[in-house]
């Protein structure tokens, strides 16, 4: 019986030895699959072995490589998941550490980077002491900066480097911690860092890093310096190559080609095959060509084709070769390498470029067939149709001008004319060329005309009026001049004269041939045989006619030499027409143009003024029965108006011409030049009212006069001159919509439209003219090219100010300091540069940007010090240093304002408490004494007395003698009660009293403050001071009021604080409806204001204090999702005590112990979670567990501490409960 019994035991003994050896195979089974990387088969494996398990001594062990196997097999969210169960359920175990970095792997895989980085600084806070934390704050410090948060980077590796000094990671960590302190913006501290990486594995990389810091901070001799220390130290290093690189980059962005080409060959030398070493080649390449090195371009670009014969940039390197045998004029290799990159890329950029270059280079050697063939290709591939248009363009040009194809051409200019892109204009002014070459005058006439119709304005609308005049002048009547031949033949076979015959000849090839060339000889070899013919005087009138024509023609076309011959021949002919036939009736026109053109050499205004005087009045004399008399009178008034400017007096002599030419001749063409010339005049001597009548009566009765347009412009400006603002942009508004001819420009219309809109409150128009007239000068730094006519700079100048002053007006600040800046840049030595910079500074002060304001402002001083804006520049000057507590120097700048202008009582002032607050009190004393005898009986000087007082009060108080600044105070209230400064001084009483612990006398003056001063800019402050005060004194019904007033003025920014204080308030007198609606509003008003968090759960509290626990437990979880540490463990314990007051024992017991296993560095919360825990677990039964979870309270905190006596107490009465 005995031996059976023992046998049993060895039996069963080795029944259970077996059972535990099957279920450490089994998990063995489940390490090799997960070392065999069979990783599903693994996490069947354990889920089936914890599954049937889940209480074996093992289970940890498989519950943590279960979450292994999860993060292998890529399923992030159930390794997370894994993780987080295994932290929850075996707080005590080893393997901790590793589980905390399982949870923030899966993070960061799934996409939770933030997350990711927080759960290892977690590990590192939990389990400083673990060889993984150094890991953790690496990894922590790597996410932060990849996810642009630098400085949490910054903090992570400072940490780690710092506490971990004998790691091997802190070499790598100085590494991570420059570059994140480079992207930190903390340049220094970034190359500070790097410098102190050693290792060769990361010093390469610290230096290549350091060089593209250098280059951001354009330090391109200091990144030089690197890359030969990071070549010397290792030179075969891929950084070194990739450094090169850098270098190389930015000097072909500075168009440094040939100093690239060193770096890029070293790089190449070094750099492995791939898309680097394929960059650095093609860059190579690309330098030498565009250092004009083709030949050693070419090279390189064949020798990346070869050593790259399958890279995806084999077109870019086709295009370079293509374009260096461009460069040499080798257009057969170039167009064989074209045919190559058709045929490798037929669809690339590269391909659609090509044409382009190889359309240009055939036209170069003046091979316009082929170009036109490139040009046609070209279109297909443009995508865009203003592109399309453009290559359409030049192709017609080369039809035109190159291969004379004139049908071609102008189909296409046909084509492009009828749209409204930009090339409209030119398309339709190259039509009407086209047809003039075509010899089809009528139809390139109409064309014309179009363009004039379409673009009247138009940069080709003053050269399609001259082809006009062109056309309308030369060109044949060929119906008219074939009848008029045909008669003079007929005539000369019948019955008229040579002379007849020879006289008619001329008028045909005058008047309808319009060949004045020949008309010219006829006309000349007529006069000179029948000198006493009766058409002897017309025909040299009409020869001289002829010369003139042909100055015409030669003009238009260009040829200024020969048109000066003609002219010249012109002369001549007049000349012989006034001196053989004096009796002429075309001797006044001859007589005219001598005049005229002697007046053109005239070398000065007064010369050629006087001389236009005497020749008229001369010209009146000898012909007395000219038609030309009216002009005559014209030329002598404006000989009488253009002497006025040096004798006003003739001005009125003018004006009488004028009127004698009206009076005498009513109906003639320059009756309406008469009424200008007396407008002007009258202009001139100051008569604005009769001037302006005189422009009305000429639009009035002249509707139709070329003059329409300038008299408009100048009544416009009389009547800007008068105030007349509304009339005057009326009359310029005209101007600008029907186009009317004017000698003004066009910008100066717009200048003077738009500071008529300004005048009468429209700057929205005002702009948009102020804007086009500076398009001309647009966003460059360099200085657009004015003409030497001074309008142009005044016009720019007047318009920069005026759109400045309408931003101004806007708020647009610093658009108005940008063209104040372009207006400063443009014209530094203009006579408004002191005014341009005082509104530049006034404007940057508004910005905000004092540091730059006080710049400007200095210069102002330094450069204009005898401008008038010169003292209050520097008395600003002293007033912004003076608000940044820089005393001394605002001392030196008021000292400034009062040299340059002693009555600037502000800087007399300012210099005065400068020496107050500077401990310079002697002189500070002077200085009153000076500012009371120059000031003190100005009513302005009280508010600077009270302020003197006022400040010596400052100075007892920051010294701590509060009785003696509260007399200062007083004496302000006493003897300045009016003044700005009362309500500073009452409320420093107060504060005065504060100090000195006079609670009850302080909530007294406060209160007396609030009665005196209820607009004071104080109020809000000194209401929060009462309500804290009360709050302290526990009269939380008076604190709740004193914070109630400050939500008075709704925009107060003080009105977030009293509003959490006013949560606090009526927490306190258990008014937590009105608790909760205050903390509603805070979050729904102010959602960035700093305490935010803390008042979200405050919600939450508030609804589980009302017992809506479901609301409160909807209200904490929305808090975790952003809450960590202490915050944290409180949220998830008040979830609890919601789910522990629901009688939901077992959520409670959860959320219990997710505070005590997930925050245990909480250890208030934790120890008391831990409490409730176990109370849950006696809601559940579970009494084992409960004593479980009392016993470790007891064994950790002792039997003497408060948790522990409770513990124990608990414990005591799960005892006697058993033994019951």
């Amino acid at each position: 019986m005995r031996r059976a019994i023992i046998l049993l035991i060895i039996c069963s003994f080795l029944g259970q030895t077996h059972v535990r050896a099957r279920e450490t195979g089994e998990l063995d089974f489940a390490q090799k699959l997960y070392q065999d990387r069979m990783y599903e088969l693994a996490i069947e494996q354990l889920r089936r072995f914890l599954r049937d398990r889940p209480t074996d001594p093992k289970a940890p062990a498989a519950q943590l490589l279960l979450a292994h196997c999860y993060l292998k097999a890529e399923k992030f969210e159930e390794a997370l998941h894994s993780y987080q169960d295994f932290i929850v359920s075996h707080p005590e175990d080893i393997h901790l550490p590793e589980a905390w970095k399982g949870c923030a792997q899966s993070l960061a895989f799934l996409n939770w980077p933030p997350k990711a980085a927080e759960t290892y600084l977690r590990l590192q806070g939990l389990f400083p002491g673990s060889n993984l934390a150094p890991e953790a704050l690496l990894e922590a410090g790597k996410i932060f900066y990849e996810v642009q948060q630098p400085l949490k980077a910054v903090q992570a590796l400072r940490l780690l480097i710092t506490e971990y000094k004998d790691s091997p990671l802190t070499d790598e960590a100085h590494y991570w911690l420059g570059i994140s302190n480079w992207k930190a913006g903390n340049y220094a501290g970034a190359l500070s860092e790097l410098t102190k990486v050693s290792s060769a594995g990361w010093r390469p990389r610290a230096l290549l890093e350091t060089t593209r810091i250098r280059l951001e901070q354009n330090n391109l001799t200091e990144a030089e310096r690197i890359f030969l220390r990071l070549k010397k130290e290792f030179p075969q290093n891929p950084a070194t190559a990739q450094a090169a690189v850098l270098l190389a980059d930015r000097l072909r962005k500075k168009g440094q080609f040939s100093q690239a080409l060193g770096f890029l060959r070293q790089a190449i030398g070094i750099l492995p095959e791939g898309e680097l070493k394929e960059k650095a080649l093609l860059d190579l390449a690309d330098s030498h060509l565009k250092a004009g090195e083709d030949s050693l371009a070419i090279l390189w670009y064949q020798s990346f084709l070869k050593v790259f014969p399958r890279s995806p940039r084999r077109p870019e390197a086709i295009f370079g070769l293509e374009r260096a045998y461009i460069n040499q004029n080798k257009l057969e290799s170039a167009l064989r390498n074209f045919r190559k990159l058709q045929a490798l890329a037929p669809n690339s950029k590269y391909v659609k470029s090509s044409y382009q270059l190889l359309a240009r280079a055939y036209l170069r050697n003046a091979q316009a067939a082929e170009a036109a063939g490139f040009y046609t290709e070209y279109v297909s591939f443009c995508e865009q149709k203003e592109e399309a248009e453009r290559v359409k363009f030049e192709l017609a040009k080369i039809y035109q001008r190159e291969l004379h194809w004139l049908n071609r051409a102008v189909s296409l200019y046909q084509e492009l004319a009828q749209g409204a892109s930009a090339i409209a204009e030119s398309s339709q002014f190259a039509l009407a060329r086209c047809l003039e070459q075509q010899g089809e005058p009528a139809r390139a006439s109409e064309e014309y005309q179009l363009l004039l119709q379409r673009f009247p304005t138009g940069q080709f609308a003053a050269e399609a009026r001259q082809r006009l005049e062109y056309i309308q002048q030369f060109s044949p009547d060929w119906r008219r001049a074939t009848k008029r031949l045909f008669q003079i033949l007929k005539d000369r076979l019948t019955e008229s004269s040579e002379e007849q015959s020879l006289y008619s000849l001329a008028l045909a090839c005058y008047r309808e041939l319009k060949d004045f060339e020949e008309a010219a000889s006829v006309l000349k070899a007529y006069v000179e045989k029948y000198p006493e013919s009766s058409h002897a005087d017309t025909a040299q009138y009409l020869l001289a006619q002829c010369y003139i024509k042909l100055q015409q023609k030669c003009s238009l076309n260009g040829q200024a030499q020969a048109a000066e011959e003609f002219h010249q021949k012109a002369v001549g002919a007049y000349q012989v027409l006034t001196k053989n036939y004096p009796e002429s009736s075309w001797a006044d026109d001859a007589a005219i143009f001598l005049i005229e053109t002697t007046l053109s050499a005239a070398t000065s205004d007064s010369v050629r003024w006087s001389l236009l005087l005497d020749s008229y009045q001369q010209f009146l004399e000898t012909y007395l029965d000219s038609d030309r008399l009216d002009f005559a009178l014209l030329r002598i008034g404006d000989a009488y108006r253009g002497l006025s400017s040096d004798d006003p007096s003739l001005a009125q002599r003018a004006i009488s011409i004028y009127q004698r030419l009206e009076n005498q001749f009513p109906q003639s063409s320059y009756a309406d030049d008469a009424r200008f010339g007396i407008g002007i005049c009258q202009k001139e001597t100051g008569d604005l009212k009769a001037a302006e009548s005189s422009f009305r009566s000429l639009l009035s009765q002249y509707p139709g006069s070329q003059l329409a347009g300038r008299a408009r412009f100048q009544l416009g400006r009389l009547l800007f001159l008068q105030g007349k603002f509304q009339e005057a942009a009326g009359e310029f508004r005209t101007l600008l919509t029907q186009n009317l001819p004017t000698d003004q420009p066009l910008q100066l219309i717009r200048l003077y439209l738009a500071e008529a809109y300004s005048q009468i409150g429209q700057a929205d128009k005002a702009s948009v003219l102020y804007r086009e007239i500076l398009k001309q000068i647009g966003e460059a730094d360099e200085t657009p090219a004015f003409s030497s006519d001074n309008l142009e700079k005044r016009t720019v100048k007047r318009a920069l100010l005026g759109l400045a002053s309408i931003y101004e007006k806007e708020g647009k600040y610093a658009e108005a300091v940008r063209l104040y800046n372009q207006h400063l840049r443009l014209f530094p030595q203009d006579s408004a540069s002191d005014s341009v910079l005082f509104f530049k500074g006034k404007l940057l002060l508004s910005l905000g940007k004092e540091s730059e304001a006080v710049g400007v402002f200095r210069e102002l001083t330094e450069k204009f010090s005898s401008s008038p804006f010169a003292p209050e520049a520097a008395e600003r000057i002293g007033s912004i240093l003076f608000s940044q507590r820089k005393y001394k120097d605002a001392l030196s700048a008021y000292g400034l304002a009062v040299s340059l202008d002693q009555q600037r009582m502000e800087a007399a002032g300012g210099m005065a408490i400068c020496l107050l607050r500077t401990g310079q009190r002697k002189q500070a004393a002077r200085a009153l004494r000076s500012f009371k005898k120059r000031f003190g009986r100005l009513p302005a000087a009280k508010q600077w007395l009270a302020r003197f007082e006022y400040e010596r009060g400052l100075l007892w108080l920051e010294q701590k003698a509060y009785k003696r600044a509260r007399g200062q105070f007083r004496r302000v209230l006493e003897k300045f009660p009016e003044s700005e400064f009362a309500d500073d001084a009452s409320y420093y009483i107060a504060v005065c009293l504060l100090q000195e612990g006079k609670k009850n006398e302080a909530i007294q003056g406060l209160i007396h403050f609030c009665e005196n001063f209820p607009s004071s800019a104080y109020i809000d402050q000194v209401n929060m001071r009462l309500g804290g005060l009360y709050y302290l004194e526990r009269q939380f019904a008076k604190a709740a009021d004193a914070y109630q007033k400050v939500l008075a003025d709704t925009t107060g920014a003080l009105c977030p604080d009293a509003m959490f204080n006013l949560i606090l308030a009526y927490e306190r007198l258990g008014q937590l409806g009105l608790a909760m609606e205050t903390a509603e509003k805070l979050v729904d008003r102010f959602p960035d204001y700093e305490s935010i968090p803390r008042v979200k759960v405050k919600i939450g509290v508030f609804l589980m204090e009302l017992e809506k626990y479901e609301k409160a437990i909807e209200q904490f979880n929305h808090c975790l999702q952003w809450s960590t540490g202490e915050q944290e463990a409180e949220i998830r314990f008040y979830i609890a005590e919601c789910y522990f007051n629901l009688g939901e024992y077992q959520k409670a017991l959860y959320w219990y112990l997710r505070v005590v296993y997930l925050n245990p560095e909480q250890q208030m919360w934790a120890v008391t979670a831990q409490y409730k825990a176990a109370q849950a677990c006696e809601r559940l039964n579970r009494f084992d567990q409960a004593k479980s979870l009392y016993g470790r309270i007891v064994a950790r905190y002792g039997v003497s501490s408060e948790w522990g006596r409770a513990a124990r107490k608990r414990l005591r009465k799960l005892e006697n409960r058993r033994e019951e």
